[in-house]
């Protein structure tokens, strides 16, 4: 499957056929019968610029009596589905557009951080944002109450780990 109008044309031009068809599920929505190749391949790539949606270019190796139709047997064909590239993004949003937002946010986040790690941290400041704040932060940093809360914790997660074992039955 080529995903870019180059993979297409790359293809195209390796077959050297200039008929060929394009078809947007059953519509067929463009159409070559001149046995022009150069003409061939500006068609190809007018249409191809344009673009969006997914697209089956069939290849014929000769001009079908009667003209390409529906039941016409094509010689090859290409699945073409359009992706994007992040240039194709860029240019198409624009800095004005989704990717505008998103980069002056970026940006303020980046001066944020730039201003925090600027900032000097005096041992004042160090100490008292070490310090607990509260009588629950107080109670938890004894030592004696964190040494009783790892007990009770291991005890507890061993009850609840450990497989129960059943005793045997008697026969």
């Amino acid at each position: 499957m080529a995903t870019t109008k180059q993979e297409v044309l790359n293809q195209f031009n390796r077959y050297k056929m200039p008929f060929f068809a394009i078809y947007s599920g059953k519509d067929r929505v463009c159409i070559n019968e001149t046995n022009d190749l150069e003409e061939a391949q500006e068609i190809l790539d007018t249409y191809l610029d344009g673009e969006t949606k997914s697209v089956k270019i069939k290849i014929y190796k000769a001009l079908p009596k009667g003209g390409i139709t529906e039941k016409s047997e094509p010689h090859i064909v290409i699945p073409f589905e359009k992706r994007y590239t992040q240039e194709d993004k860029a240019q198409y949003y624009g800095m004005q557009g989704v990717g505008g937002a998103l980069f002056q946010k970026l940006e303020t986040i980046e001066s944020r951080i730039a201003g925090l790690e600027a900032e000097p941290e005096t041992d004042e400041e160090l100490s008292e944002q070490a310090e607990p704040n509260g009588i629950l932060a107080g109670i938890l940093g004894n030592p004696a109450v964190q040494n009783i809360l790892s007990k009770l914790l291991t005890n507890i997660s061993a009850k609840i780990v450990t497989p129960h074992i059943a005793k045997p039955m008697s026969m």
